[in-house]
């Protein structure tokens, strides 16, 4: 059973406190910030990765939390209703939310062994070499993990350690210290930032997800763009009778439509939506659904 999102609002402390977390963590000047979409919590209670950990954890011992960027195919996280990690072979955030991340499918070439890496700097994590987007056709947004690491006693690295599957004997973990390790490529060059790696799945678990915009990127058009029609829900009805529709709508709140030829308008007043999308009251899109049986009627506003 995979893990599931824990949505939050931007007004909750929870959202602000992840928040805060990833910017307190941003520790290069020079690259050009994201901006935060939305932030969730990984709920994994009672669910076997999570046994795994505590019971390594307790083994272990030295728990730190630190970043992971990795590729996201899908759009889980774009609003508050894509919660469930898809099946993309290619989308390795929801492959970790179900069976957290795998330290075998490192590269060969990686620095430090092959094993799962993490770092505590946000922006280290944010690097376009990690944090990438298989499909930004579909959604601008990226999808960084915060993760609980049982670092146990690391072996702080002089150099590269390339090609070896388990930490050194008396050590759980392997670090690279900025300043201190040196690369390898030239004499003298040292790593630029912190980071860490573990060798085995129960040493790691991601508990946070921030979904981020790149400022720069220009090119991508919201599809949602043309959604200028306000509706109001004036029903009072069940719309969790209705799979396919936008779930916990209730009277009053203000959705819009994008006034598709499909929709049946029933008078001058009155529109029945077959699809509807739902904005909070600076626009921002939260959620979008259609509805295929018994469509309701909403009231233009």
């Amino acid at each position: 059973m995979p893990a599931t999102l824990i949505p939050t609002s931007p007004n909750s402390p929870m959202y602000q406190d992840a928040v805060s977390r990833f910017w307190s963590s941003w520790s290069n000047p020079t690259m050009t910030k994201p901006t935060v979409v939305n932030a969730f919590y990984v709920n994994h209670q009672g669910h076997q990765v999570w046994k795994n950990y505590d019971k390594y954890l307790n083994e272990v011992g030295n728990e730190q939390y630190m970043w992971h960027g990795t590729t996201r195919a899908c759009t889980i996280g774009d609003d508050n209703s894509q919660v469930t990690a898809c099946q993309l072979h290619n989308c390795s955030v929801c492959h970790i939310l179900r069976a957290t991340l795998d330290p075998s499918k490192s590269s060969k070439k990686s620095m430090f062994g092959i094993g799962a890496y993490v770092a505590p700097s946000s922006s280290k994590s944010y690097d376009p070499k990690y944090l990438k987007n298989a499909d930004p056709q579909n959604s601008p947004n990226l999808v960084m993990l915060r993760c609980a690491v049982a670092v146990g006693r690391t072996k702080h690295a002089k150099g590269p350690m390339k090609g070896i599957r388990e930490p050194p004997s008396g050590y759980d973990s392997v670090s690279g210290d900025k300043n201190k390790t040196l690369t390898g490529r030239r004499p003298g060059e040292t790593i630029k930032n912190d980071e860490t790696v573990v060798f085995t799945k129960s040493a790691i678990l991601p508990v946070e997800v921030i979904v981020l915009r790149d400022s720069l990127n220009t090119t991508y058009v919201s599809p949602y763009s043309a959604f200028t029609t306000r509706l109001q829900n004036v029903t009072d009805a069940d719309w969790n009778k209705y799979p396919e529709a936008i779930r916990d709508t209730y009277k009053g709140e203000i959705l819009w439509t994008d006034g598709n030829d499909s929709y049946q308008f029933a008078s001058a007043q009155r529109i029945r939506a077959y699809k509807v999308v739902r904005k909070d009251r600076s626009g921002n899109v939260i959620a979008e659904g259609s509805i295929f049986l018994d469509p309701f009627y909403f009231k233009l506003v």
